[in-house]
């Protein structure tokens, strides 16, 4: 008597592909763990899969610079601010890296960077307040605001340095 023909084996569900972002996010958190190595691992499987993302080489070379390996993060920092020439705190990271390499000038051109990159967004892209903040400030008695975004502190520096 022949058997009957078994059912088809399932196949595996294919392997969900993360998203490059998420990657760079558990990342971030690890390195707030101080899990600087696999924070490091997570960030190498990133650019595996996207060498194009700038904040992946960012994430990578502030764990590095954590982790003492300042040749390595500038390095890092260099390539984020290769693939996108607007990143403001790749240039600030690779400033701090390059002073502890005792490199103050090159240091000081990317913070001179970092600053001219901060006048580009913040000239026109932001519509002023009669306070000289963003509408989106948070009215406080007497301080004149409360700075909510990286952005926001950043005008409001430029706004006290220039009365």
């Amino acid at each position: 008597k022949p058997e009957p023909p078994k059912p088809a084996a399932k196949a595996p569900a294919p392997a969900k592909k993360i998203n490059v972002a998420d990657y760079n996010r558990q990342a971030r958190d690890l390195t707030n763990q101080g899990r600087y190595e696999d924070a490091l691992d997570l960030l190498n499987q990133a650019l595996d899969q996207s060498p194009k993302y700038a904040q992946a080489f960012n994430a990578r070379g502030f764990v590095h610079l954590l982790m003492l390996n300042y040749t390595q993060a500038v390095a890092d920092f260099s390539e984020a601010i290769r693939l996108k020439p607007d990143y403001a705190n790749a240039f600030h990271n690779r400033a701090v890296a390059l002073r502890k390499l005792s490199k103050t000038t090159d240091a000081d051109a990317d913070e001179k960077k970092r600053l001219a990159v901060y006048g580009r967004r913040l000239s026109g892209a932001v519509t002023t307040g009669p306070s000289g903040c963003p509408p989106r400030c948070t009215p406080r008695l007497r301080t004149g605001c409360f700075p909510r975004t990286r952005t926001h502190r950043a005008r409001r520096a430029t706004i006290r340095v220039s009365r």
